[in-house]
């Protein structure tokens, strides 16, 4: 499914992009925790990286950073990403935001809980050459956009599988990710 994400954003989704806005100096002045960020580099080109993130996401997802635990197929459609257990049971983890095509996707996180109080994950897929000569993509997840007090802390602590989930994604892709994160 090479063209993923590639129709134009519904107004829903374009508004809740723009309500969902915020820098870490907001976070800082309402009292929410700091962004997290994690980090790998993948021995692919960008296009490959992005097919491997979007379209395999059910190959690589931990199932320990799963609501319903193994087995369970996660999941990343044009709309939406969660997971769905053997018995059809399904669970949405996030809103897809927007994306640009093989560069970047962003998610209105709730993890099932409130979504009148979601968080920010974006996705990046950069370019990176590794060794100075092979082809390799950097793909970094920034989760930010916390509630603030202790709602935020609450969502802080709960969302905070994304380095293990790329090491995994890492590994799915061929690559030892130990080096590659942080």
């Amino acid at each position: 499914m090479s063209d993923l994400f590639s129709h134009a954003e519904p107004d829903r989704i374009r508004n809740a992009t723009n309500a969902m806005r915020g820098t870490a100096a907001d976070d800082a002045a309402t009292g929410a925790p700091e962004a997290t960020t994690a980090m790998v580099v993948v021995p692919a080109a960008r296009e490959r990286a992005w097919e491997g993130f979007t379209d395999n996401v059910h190959l690589w997802w931990p199932a320990e950073n799963t609501h319903f635990g193994a087995p369970t197929h996660a999941e990343l459609t044009e709309t939406s990403m969660g997971e769905e257990n053997d018995a059809g049971d399904e669970h949405e983890w996030a809103c897809v935001v927007r994306t640009d095509q093989q560069r970047e996707i962003e998610l209105s996180w709730t993890l099932g809980w409130d979504k009148s109080s979601p968080s920010r994950v974006r996705v990046t897929f950069d370019d990176n050459s590794l060794d100075g000569s092979a082809v390799g993509t950097k793909v970094t997840v920034v989760h930010d956009d916390w509630g603030s007090g202790p709602e935020g802390e609450k969502q802080a602590k709960a969302f905070n599988g994304w380095s293990s989930a790329l090491s995994s994604y890492a590994r799915f892709m061929g690559s030892d990710p130990s080096g590659g994160k942080h």
